[in-house]
């Protein structure tokens, strides 16, 4: 199941841990704990209804057996927190992570490695929710803590820093971000290398972060070295390479090179079916993004399947409030109103 996991063959590890549990006579805790990584695994797999019933039920089990503050109880709320989280369902969240944290700190302490994980999960909340300041000062809080533990150049107090620097784009203190996402990148190329997979990540920030400062050729640029990185480093597909794929075809698109756009969307889609299969929710994401250039490109019926399955799963996914639902559902609304626009001028001509 780890082995599975670790290469995120979640699909294969779902039928795996399935088979256990059907074949084998388990004790209730033993059976309780497969469970709940079978729910985890359903959770990466995008099956996120599923998930939650099994771990609704895996807690009413517990309760009978087990106080709140036992650690594998916590791990199932956490487990239970993520697929709310991306369900949409981000108060109810929050709130079982913050449940999480006040046991764990009264358990571990404050500074303790699960203490730490739950306050780094709460922040995506955070972020969801809209509460930006929030999600920044815990992350703050978590980075002079783990500096303090772990040290500075430690792997997680910099993966810590990269997720501020997340937060600081989103802010739109673009121009502090730009100086810090230097500061970080040389910090990760000089404690891990130019090609370890986490610095190949804060390139990818970087990129992203110019393009929001309008610099586009110096983003393009550095998304294209990265793409050479990631081969240099033997990475030709992977789940490593989807942000970088989307986001350099986004740009693309963004520039208008559309015939090249098309090319890395269709490696992307490739790689994500290759790794994760249609059925996952990336796939319904970037079929969406690659919607929307073919309808840049007036390839309106090609168009409108990609867009109206991206919704479809989306939507069915999330719900109709979340944020990536609205915008799918926008995307078809602008090719209703293009297809009209086409169709009366082919009329009046």
């Amino acid at each position: 199941s780890g082995i599975y996991k670790y290469n995120n063959k979640y699909a294969l590890d779902i039928d795996y841990l399935n088979k256990l549990l059907a074949e084998e006579n388990y004790a209730t805790p033993k059976r309780l704990i497969l469970q709940v990584e079978l729910a985890n695994s359903l959770i990466s797999d995008g099956k996120l209804t599923e998930a939650k019933s099994i771990i609704n039920q895996v807690l009413i089990e517990y309760k009978e057996i087990l106080p709140d503050d036992n650690t594998h109880v916590l791990y199932a709320l956490v487990t239970k927190a993520m697929a709310l989280d991306k369900m949409g369902e981000f108060k109810q969240s929050k709130t079982l992570y913050e449940k999480v944290i006040a046991q764990r700190t009264k358990i571990f302490g404050a500074k303790h490695p699960k203490t730490l994980t739950a306050m780094n999960n709460l922040t995506a909340v955070e972020r969801s929710l809209g509460h930006l300041d929030k999600a920044r000062q815990i992350f703050e809080q978590i980075i002079t803590t783990k500096t303090e533990v772990l040290g500075a150049d430690h792997l997680s107090t910099l993966i810590s820093k990269s997720n501020l620097l997340t937060i600081m784009v989103e802010l739109g203190e673009l121009d502090k971000a730009d100086i810090y996402s230097k500061e970080i990148l040389a910090e990760f190329i000089q404690s891990l290398g130019s090609l370890h997979s986490r610095t190949l990540e804060v390139y990818n920030m970087r990129a992203y972060l110019l393009e929001d400062l309008g610099k586009l050729a110096a983003a393009e640029k550095i998304y294209r070295d990265n793409l050479n990185r990631y081969k240099e480093a033997g990475t030709t597909t992977g789940p490593g390479l989807f942000g970088l794929q989307n986001n350099l075809a986004m740009l693309l698109m963004k520039q208008s090179k559309y015939p090249e756009s098309k090319k890395i969307f269709n490696a992307l889609l490739e790689n994500v079916d290759g790794i994760l299969g249609k059925e996952h929710i990336y796939y319904a994401i970037f079929i969406g993004n690659y919607g929307e250039l073919l309808m840049k490109m007036q390839d309106y019926s090609a168009a409108r399947i990609l867009l109206q399955q991206s919704y479809d799963k989306i939507s069915a996914t999330f719900g109709e409030a979340h944020q990536r639902t609205v915008k799918a559902k926008k995307r078809l609304e602008q090719l209703k109103q293009l297809n009209k626009k086409n169709t009366k001028a082919e009329f009046e001509s």
